[in-house]
């Protein structure tokens, strides 16, 4: 992790806030999380995608609360759909398609779970904002963890891992 004055940038997948919403277990590092977001310490943020994970109340009725705890809301890939004008969705590159494409057959040829389309929409959305760190408890994700970074650049971590981490 970074030594230097820079602010980590950590892109958070949906499930992390559905989390502390739900008071799960792992509510706790959530907290945590948040703590590192307001002593300046890391920026928090998470794709416009979390609407469509999150699509109903009384989960839907939290999304609006994030900004309120420091959480920014970056693009993703725009979606018939599912992105909205004006949402800070973007249009993908020709080759953006292809890369995602040639990952989807290589975890295949692999016999790995394909994590879900909206996951790669926040995989490509924290790549695309240049952000540091993206956290997930998704078991797809964090076993393609590997090719995703040799392919996208993409650091992925568990946010225990993260905060274990972090002075290093």
């Amino acid at each position: 992790m970074p030594k230097d004055n820079h602010i980590i940038l950590v892109t958070l997948d949906t499930n992390i806030p559905q989390a502390l919403w739900r008071d799960e277990d792992n509510a706790e590092v959530v907290g945590q999380l948040l703590a590192l977001a307001a002593d300046g310490r890391i920026d928090l943020a998470i794709t416009t995608r979390i609407e469509y994970d999150t699509p109903s109340p009384p989960l839907s009725d939290r999304v609006g609360d994030l900004a309120g705890l420091g959480v920014t809301t970056i693009g993703a890939p725009f979606t018939w759909n599912v992105s909205s004008w004006n949402s800070g969705d973007y249009w993908v590159s020709e080759q953006d398609i292809a890369l995602e494409e040639q990952i989807k057959r290589t975890l295949t040829e692999m016999r790995m779970k394909l994590p879900e389309d909206t996951d790669f929409a926040h995989i490509f959305g924290h790549r695309a904002a240049e952000r540091d760190i993206f956290l997930t408890w998704d078991k797809p994700i964090l076993r393609a963890a590997s090719l995703l970074h040799d392919e996208l650049d993409v650091r992925i971590l568990q946010p225990e891992d993260f905060i274990a981490n972090l002075g290093e």
